[in-house]
Parts: C-alpha cells; structure tokens; sequence
C-alpha cells in the first residue's frame, strides 16, 4: 500500500511539471539583464562587478543558484503594473540559503532595477534583510 501511495504521488508531480507553463521568451532576457547589473547598482556600497558574480562569490563557488522571474506582489508594481521580480535562489553546501527578488520593469519602462526582497535562511533562523551589504556581514557572522 505504501508503495502504491508513493507511486501515485510521484505520477501526480510528474504530471504537474508536464503541464506547467513554459518560460516566457522575454524571461530569459530579464533574467540575463538583472544577472548582468551592476551589483553597485542596486546597493552603492558593493564594488561595481555583475549581480550574478557577487551572488556567486558571496554564495561560494559551490552553490546551486537558481534563476526564475516571478510575480514581486502589489508592491513593488507601478500604476501600470509594469515591473516583475527576477529571483535568485541560492542553496549553499553548508546547508544555509539565500534568497534574493530583484524587481525590474518591462520593456519601455524607466525605472532601473531595484532590490525587492532578501533573505538568509540558516539553520536557525529565517533573516530578511534590507539591503545586499547586510547579507555579506550576516554571512561571514558567527552562528550563521
């Protein structure tokens, strides 16, 4: 019976994943435009390299990071509704991670990337921080 349960669950995810929406064209573009930005750009206290290589030098050369665009919330969208989150999903080997939201506007729109939502989940706490230099201190502190 058991394996019966566990079967059918895993053919219930299989068919989900089957049916999920494909990637947006343009989401590749977001995705690649936010990796590409200045991390200087969305906090002035970092050096100016690219988002995508601090979040891999501060995560280490062996984390899984992911890359999605996916809905900001009411807050961060304009009167137009015009702007999207790219968020970067970072699990690290020592089992703590980090979760960023970048919020980008679509095409024509001028305002420049901005910083959404951060997070450090370690094995004792779930931290939500304000700013991208916060997250280098509450990396290298003693007990995170």
């Amino acid at each position: 019976m058991k394996l019966t349960g566990i079967a059918f669950v895993l053919s219930c995810a299989a068919l989900g994943a089957a049916q999920a929406p494909p990637a947006k064209p343009h989401d590749a573009e977001v995705v690649t435009a936010v990796k590409q930005t200045p991390v200087s750009q969305l906090d002035q206290s970092l050096p100016r390299i690219s988002f995508e290589k601090w979040m891999r030098a501060e995560a280490g050369t062996d984390a899984k990071i992911s890359w999605d665009v996916i809905h900001c919330g009411s807050q961060a969208q304009t009167a137009n509704d015009s702007a999207v989150c790219v968020g970067a999903d970072a699990q690290m080997k020592d089992g703590r991670s980090i979760m960023i939201m970048v919020a980008v506007d679509k095409p024509g729109a001028k305002q420049p990337p901005r910083v959404y939502f951060i997070q450090l989940i370690t094995p004792a706490e779930a931290r939500v921080l304000n700013h991208l230099g916060d997250l280098v201190v509450a990396l290298f502190r003693p007990g995170n």
